[in-house]
């Protein structure tokens, strides 16, 4: 399994929540953030390792990754970044609307991010 397979469930994600309607939607939308910035993270870690980057995987993961990213491709760091804070508004800002045009908008910085570690 890669991070790819994530990636593609996200998307498959996103169709189920466009035949539900309202609150369920919004849970389907949430749900593919979350899935493709794990599989964009999972991606961006066998980048890494290929390129004989050791991460660990049990201490500070995201921001580790972030930063090593930015090392190596500064753009594509701060696209990490923003797709974590979407990650992180999917998950754990309930009490606030998300939307699809928010899907939208990590799917794009997931795009970039994976179009730069050539995945």
């Amino acid at each position: 399994m890669r991070g790819r397979d994530y990636v593609r469930l996200a998307k498959r994600m996103e169709l189920a929540a466009r035949t539900e309607a309202n609150v369920m939607r919004e849970v389907w939308l949430r749900r593919a953030v979350s899935t493709l910035y794990y599989g964009v993270l999972h991606e961006v870690i066998a980048f890494l390792e290929e390129g004989g980057v050791r991460v660990n995987r049990n201490y500070r993961v995201h921001e580790t990754v972030r930063t090593l990213l930015s090392n190596r491709i500064p753009k594509a760091g701060i696209w990490m970044g923003k797709l974590h804070k979407l990650r992180t508004f999917a998950d754990y800002d309930i009490d606030k609307p998300f939307t699809y045009s928010d899907y939208k908008n990590a799917l794009q910085l997931a795009k970039l991010v994976l179009r730069e570690v050539g995945r």
